[in-house]
């Protein structure tokens, strides 16, 4: 008898404890946002907690990490480019019309970083050819690990992705969007990488990577 109401003690305070780390973390989504959470809506909550990411992607809200933390392990490598070559057509137009958007906004344009290049090429080329279309890459990833996986060092990170059979539409969906045009505007971000790749049931992949390096 005992060891049963140990038992049920034991779940209760189990279930006290998901509830407040839920409760708490709504609140702080809520807060973040200046919206209500709600599974499916079109509100693009943000998040620097993996755990966080994972309830809430669970539970059919749409989610997305960020951090203003996170830094790898592995010594940094510099950034390559602060300019515009080495892009494909729609990457360079795609660059000028985030950069277009900053400055008619008083921001400084992003420079270019070909390593998030590389990375935002792979992610796209990733997700064309797996079938998937999430910041989860199952080969990658986070957005985050990625980099770390190729030595990318920031203090604080962000990913955009649009699928979209040009790149005009592409752009214009994110500006659309809440949250993306909040990674395209954060004044925080200080280089960044595009990579398109074609052949999904979208049309073409668009990867937007944003990094800020001290």
């Amino acid at each position: 008898m005992k060891a049963k109401k140990l038992n049920i003690i034991l779940v209760m305070v189990a279930v006290a404890i998901s509830l407040a780390v839920y409760y708490y973390s709504t609140i702080r989504l809520t807060t973040a946002t200046k919206g209500t959470i709600s599974p499916g809506s079109n509100v693009i909550y943000t998040t620097n907690s993996q755990s966080v990411y994972n309830l809430l992607k669970k539970y059919g809200f749409n989610v997305k990490m960020v951090t203003n933390n996170t830094k790898p392990s592995n010594p940094a490598l510099a950034p390559t480019s602060t300019t515009a070559q080495g892009l494909s057509a729609d990457e360079q137009t795609m660059f000028n019309l985030v950069n277009k958007e900053r400055v008619a906004n008083g921001l400084k344009p992003l420079e270019l970083d070909m390593r998030l290049v590389k990375t935002a090429r792979l992610k796209s080329q990733d997700m064309v050819k797996l079938g998937y279309f999430d910041h989860q890459s199952p080969t990658y990833g986070s957005p985050f690990d990625m980099m770390k996986q190729f030595r990318i060092s920031f203090s604080y990170a962000g990913e955009n992705l649009a699928g979209s059979p040009d790149v005009n539409t592409a752009h214009v969906n994110l500006m659309n969007s809440p949250g993306h045009r909040e990674n395209i505007l954060r004044p925080e971000f200080t280089h960044i990488g595009i990579g398109v790749f074609d052949g999904s049931r979208y049309g073409k992949i668009f990867t937007q990577q944003f990094i800020r390096v001290e």
